[in-house]
C-alpha cells in the first residue's frame, strides 16, 4: 500500500504543487520545518497544524489534540 501513495518530497522540501493536487482535508507538520508552507496551504483553504514539537515530553499533549481532531 505504501508504494501507492504519492511521494511529496523530503520532510522538509515538500512539493508544493503535488502536495496542493491532492486536496488534503488536513495537513499536519512542525513549525521548526513546515511554517514556510501555512501561508500557501492557507491561500488554497487547506487547514494546517503545525506542532511545536519539542521531543518526547510533547510526545502526549500532541497524540491527545490528534485524538480529538480525528475523533
Amino acid at each position: 500500500e505504501l508504494e501507492a501513495l504519492p511521494a511529496l518530497g523530503q520532510t522538509a522540501n515538500i512539493n508544493m504543487e503535488q502536495l496542493l493536487g491532492l486536496k488534503p482535508d488536513v495537513v499536519l507538520g512542525l513549525v521548526n520545518q513546515h511554517k514556510k508552507y501555512e501561508s500557501q496551504l492557507q491561500a488554497n483553504n487547506i487547514p494546517t497544524v503545525l506542532f511545536d514539537y519539542d521531543g518526547i515530553k510533547d510526545n502526549v499533549p500532541m497524540l491527545t489534540f490528534l485524538g480529538e481532531l480525528t475523533n
